[in-house]
């Protein structure tokens, strides 16, 4: 752990001597002895903060930034076209929010936690990051002072713990306490919309008063405001009043949105502004408002009234005459703290979602966009099916499932059907998943029929059954649950005819004009693994007894796809960590593949980044995973899906097959089993044996980013060491004879590879002598 006074003095021997910020209190420390120290300046919001460092800079002051990533997209316009577009150096220091376990922060922090990283990748801007515990600030200053030499912008990037605490002080005292001027205020608000900023103003208004009625916003601070706005602009003239309740630092924020609001003139609207001179919720660091009268800024630029108190009655005075007339109306309230703990914010007790959806029923408003069910049934027959282009056709892939995901999203499937208007439901799952999940409690009273009768790896007589159940049942909707099998099957039991003949014709693509959706309704598939991609992908996998068989089309693909990470929570671990394998293995092959896109790559990427932290942490990340790490390997399963769904995969799912099917070897084990000899022989045979049309020089930039992303280039031993210890520190054997594979049998699993099509799209040729030496190497 850095401690503060490490922290600040670092950064004093090396020159910085000012320090713009938005507070976050990972960082408490640090700005509190800067600030004392006169080295650091309060900025508005994490953008403001990087262009005052920026000039600073360009008047030769060294400078630095300090901000979390929830603020990230704030900074992203200035970084991009002013600091990287003029060379301005730029040393920025960044907190982890939702990092490295989404599940042990709240929820606003999910997406960006898992995104911070592939989003400064995307730009271009290197990055180093300090994990708690380490003591490796001169580390990351190191690595930072070449690149700031060059004029370039460097991240130090840290996790919670990193950089040591501090206590929260007090804000300004003040007769009033927010609590007290809300329980003044709320007689007068009984059923009137009321907007709460993030921190501390809507922990309090929950605890005083739980309604439907009321948006507490956790995160996108500085916007209720905008977001009270929108509402407002939307209800009729005769709806009555919308209420904003708003803080300081967050008005401040985007203090333009007075100006918006002025402009726009909603006559419902009533913003009120608590202003207590603090961030009270990062550590009560100063605002500006000290500088700021509001009531100006406001009735400048063109709200009707605005009045500042400070006592409950002033308060409650003043709000009645809001009500009362035609607006808008800013209402400042001075507040200060009573030193009391903050209460629990609201989704300490519901979901986000649950807010949003509460809030539209208060408000008596219809969904903008219902649920995109699809009702893509074919009124003229679909093409045939294809094989695969070298290159993929303009406009690929295709749009792709509409996707319900975060924790709690299983519990929306009522809503989905109830959107479709299914009333016959044919449920594709093994009994393992049905017990998992719960799905069928609910389906409430709608009739519905269960097919289960399918085996792992399943068999195209499983999938025939449940073609016939479909034609006997009728259903208007499919629901799949389960992991990659069942999903599969789903998919096929939608879209085969029940007779065989006709099924192996269109898998075989002998059925020209005969892909086409035979239930009316849409798919909905609800993952309960994550890895194998399969909700996402628009192909099928069945097995004609030894020999493989995909279905790959356009219509194959869900219409919704329900990723609730909870409902992988009891999957063993020899389970989770083959699907985990499974989505790596897509990922790697994905982005060497010959129809690799600039997109497929940046898909497949996304996915390494989120999935190598966890197959390279002694295997615990992806045995014993926590709901934050389910969670991030959900979201890397459906982006190395969205990769395979634009370049398919190539020979190491190909040699995959066999082992699966005739030796056992869980799938997404063989898989990277595989990977082990695939990934080296790619390398040494590139130059000779490349096989992509954009030439050997595109593959090997192509495989030095892969050495970059996976870390198999500096691996010790090399990069079959380095996939091989994937799998023994998650308790599976490195080597082919431990899974039952007999030395005499590896000839013909390389002769059942060039029966696989997707090892027509390794980008490297494979030579059979070549790939029995290598599977040879790991038996």
């Amino acid at each position: 752990m850095i401690a503060t006074d490490d922290f600040c003095d670092s950064l004093a021997a090396r020159g910085i001597d000012l320090v713009s910020g938005v507070p976050c209190s990972h960082f408490a420390g640090p700005i509190v002895r800067l600030t004392r120290e006169g080295r650091y300046v309060a900025a508005a919001n994490e953008g403001a903060a990087l262009a005052i460092a920026g000039g600073a800079a360009a008047a030769g002051r060294r400078s630095a930034v300090i901000a979390q990533n929830s603020g990230l997209g704030n900074l992203i316009n200035p970084l991009t076209s002013l600091h990287m577009t003029y060379g301005i150096p730029t040393l920025v220091f960044m907190s982890l929010r939702g990092w490295p376990d989404p599940g042990q922060d709240e929820p606003q922090h999910a997406v960006m936690g898992v995104s911070t990283h592939a989003l400064l990748d995307a730009v271009g801007v290197p990055h180093v990051t300090v994990r708690a515990g380490e003591t490796g600030l001169e580390r990351a200053l190191d690595a930072a002072e070449p690149e700031l030499r060059r004029g370039r912008a460097v991240f130090v990037l840290t996790e919670k713990g990193a950089v040591a605490g501090c206590r929260t002080s007090t804000p300004p005292g003040a007769r009033l306490t927010r609590i007290d001027a809300l329980q003044a205020m709320l007689p007068l608000l009984d059923r009137v919309p009321l907007i709460s900023t993030t921190g501390y103003t809507s922990r309090e208004l929950y605890a005083v008063t739980a309604s439907k009625s009321h948006f507490y916003m956790q995160g996108s601070m500085g916007h209720a405001g905008a977001f009270g706005l929108g509402v407002a602009l939307s209800r009729p003239a005769d709806a009555g009043p919308v209420v904003v309740l708003d803080g300081d630092g967050a008005a401040l924020m985007h203090l333009g949105t007075f100006s918006t609001v002025g402009a726009t003139a909603p006559r419902q609207l009533v913003h009120v502004v608590f202003d207590n001179g603090a961030y009270e919720s990062t550590g009560a660091q100063l605002t500006t408002s000290a500088t700021t009268d509001f009531a100006a800024v406001a009735l400048a630029t063109g709200y009707v009234s605005a009045r500042t108190c400070t006592t409950a009655g002033e308060t409650a005075d003043a709000l009645a005459a809001a009500l009362a007339s035609a607006g808008p109306h800013l209402v400042v309230v001075r507040v200060g703290s009573d030193g009391s703990e903050a209460p629990p914010r609201a989704t300490s007790a519901m979901t986000a979602q649950d807010i949003r959806l509460g809030f539209g029923t208060a408000l008596e408003a219809r969904e903008p966009w219902p649920p995109a069910l699809s009702d893509r049934v074919a009124a003229e027959p679909a093409a045939a099916l294809e094989p695969a282009a070298a290159e993929p056709p303009a406009g690929w892939p295709p749009a792709g499932p509409e996707i319900i995901s975060g924790p709690g999203s299983a519990g929306r499937l009522p809503e989905v059907l109830d959107a479709s208007g299914a009333r016959r439901v044919l449920v594709v799952a093994s009994d393992r998943a049905l017990a998992r999940s719960g799905v069928l409690g609910l389906l409430g009273d709608r009739p519905h029929r269960v097919f289960s009768g399918f085996r792992a790896n399943p068999d195209l007589d499983d999938v025939l059954a449940g073609c016939a159940l479909r034609d006997d049942w009728g259903p208007d909707l499919v629901l799949g649950v389960g992991g990659g099998s069942a999903l599969d099957v789903a998919k096929m039991v939608r879209i085969l005819p029940a007779d065989r003949t006709a099924a192996l014709d269109q898998l075989h693509g002998r059925a020209a004009g005969e892909v086409r959706h035979r239930v009316s309704g849409p798919l909905v598939l609800v993952p309960t693994t994550a890895g194998t991609g399969s909700e996402v992908t628009q192909f099928a996998t069945v097995f004609d007894g030894d020999r493989k068989l995909s279905l790959d089309h356009e219509c194959v693909t869900a219409d919704i796809a329900v990723v609730d990470a909870r409902l992988a929570g009891s999957c063993p671990a020899h389970v989770t960590s083959s699907c985990a394998f499974d989505a790596l293995c897509h990922a790697v092959e994905s982005y060497w593949a010959r129809r690799s896109t600039p997109r497929s790559r940046e898909h497949a990427a996304r996915a390494l980044r989120l999935l190598l932290p966890l197959t390279l942490t002694g295997g615990t990340g992806i045995t014993a995973p926590t709901a934050g790490e389910r969670e991030t390997l959900a979201t890397a399963s459906m982006e190395a899906g969205r990769a395979i769904t634009i370049t398919r995969t190539t020979a190491a799912h190909a040699c995959a097959y066999a082992l699966t099917r005739t030796y056992g070897v869980p799938h997404g084990v063989a898989c990277l089993l595989n990977l082990q000899w695939l990934y080296a022989y790619n390398r040494e045979h590139a130059a000779s044996g490349c096989t992509d049309a954009r030439g050997p020089e595109f593959l090997a930039e192509r495989l030095a980013e892969l050495d970059e992303l996976t870390g198999a280039g500096g691996a010790a031993g090399g990069s079959a060491a380095h996939f091989g210890r994937m799998l023994t520190e998650a308790g599976w054997s490195n080597r082919l004879r431990d899974h039952g594979v007999p030395r005499d049998g590896l000839p013909e699993l390389v002769a059942g590879i060039s029966s696989v099509q997707r090892a027509a799209n390794n980008p490297v040729r494979l030579d059979e002598a070549a790939v029995l030496a290598a599977l040879e190497s790991i038996h």
